[in-house]
Parts: C-alpha cells; sequence; structure tokens
C-alpha cells in the first residue's frame, strides 16, 4: 500500500466532484421545457447577420454608441447608421 500523500490527488478530489455533480445538474432538463446552449451557427442564424470583433483601441465616445446599440436593445428594431444618425452622447 502506497502511504505517501498527493496533493494532486486531494485536489482531484476536492474539485473533480463537485464538478461533476453541478454539470450532472444543469445536464438534467426541466420538464416541459427545451433547454440548449445556442451554437454560433445558430446565432448567426437568428441575427441574419455575420458577427465580427471589433478591431482596435477605441476611444469612449468612439465605443458608447456601440455598447448603447446593444445595451439597450436597438439591435434589430433598427440599423445602426440611423440609430447613430439620432445618438446623443452622455459620456
Amino acid at each position: 500500500m502506497n502511504n505517501k500523500f498527493s496533493m494532486q490527488k486531494v485536489r482531484s478530489l476536492i474539485f473533480l466532484i463537485p464538478a461533476v455533480l453541478l454539470v450532472y445538474s444543469f445536464s438534467k432538463t426541466p420538464p416541459k421545457s427545451k433547454l440548449k446552449w445556442m451554437t454560433l451557427a445558430e446565432a448567426q442564424a437568428a441575427m441574419k447577420t455575420n458577427p465580427k470583433p471589433l478591431a482596435g483601441y477605441m476611444k469612449p465616445s468612439e465605443l458608447e454608441p456601440i455598447a448603447k446599440y446593444f445595451g439597450e436593445g436597438n439591435f434589430g428594431k433598427q440599423t445602426f447608421e440611423t440609430f447613430r444618425q439620432k445618438f446623443k452622447p452622455e459620456w
């Protein structure tokens, strides 16, 4: 019998067991509902666009209209150019 104390084995027992239980509890779908993660392909199809990351550094005055366009729920209701023309900066 090996009597050596291994911290690696203890970490596995401490952290692996709760993670497995957590994943198992989230994998159970509640009755009468269909819960699933949306894939990138499904998100692109729902948005009818191909999202792209914002490139480079932006000043707050440049970032504010973009953040508020998505954050305030204007995406899908009007184009960004229409929103930007009516936008009044607050930052």
